[in-house]
């Protein structure tokens, strides 16, 4: 290597080059936390979310090898979902994850449970809970998103021109 001082050319383009790698790292986005999506359903809630947690998650697969991402359907009521991820911490399953979010309907529960749920999840502070409800008969929702549709199907009379 030698001693002589480098030319000015050369100063200029490693001072290009080091403005470029800042750049980069300034761009580079912050990693989400590991999030576990803890629902109510075993089926109908993951499958709503799944394409979208497969889309973040391969966004992050380059720098992690474990999802980012996780969606899980317990088949429990709106109460047991804090317990089950409350027991799933303990036994070492989900100590990874940072951030849990509760994921049920809000059908045909009491007012009581639906309410303290939610109150529950979110004094919690460590692990950090949060909910995400759907209205109830969400699947109407979307049906009417997309279709033209005229029925009385039990659950709420409807008729839209």
């Amino acid at each position: 290597m030698s001693l002589k001082p480098k030319k000015k050319s050369d100063e200029k383009k490693l001072k290009a080059k080091m403005k470029v790698k800042e750049s980069k790292m300034d761009s580079l986005s912050v990693l989400p936390p590991y999030t576990m999506i803890v629902s109510e359903g075993i089926k109908t809630e993951p499958f709503y979310i799944q394409g979208i947690v497969d889309k973040i998650n391969a966004k992050y697969s380059h720098i992690s090898k474990k999802p980012h991402i996780e969606v899980f359907g317990t088949g429990r009521n709106t109460q047991g979902l804090i317990r089950y991820i409350d027991k799933k911490i303990a036994d070492g399953s989900w100590d990874y994850f940072r951030k849990f979010w509760l994921m049920y309907d809000k059908d045909d529960f009491p007012l009581d449970n639906f309410d303290n749920t939610q109150f529950e999840a979110e004094a919690r502070k460590n692990p950090k809970i949060s909910v995400a409800w759907s209205n109830e008969s969400i699947e109407l929702w979307f049906l009417l998103h997309f279709e033209d549709y005229h029925a009385d199907n039990g659950r709420l009379f409807i008729a839209i021109s």
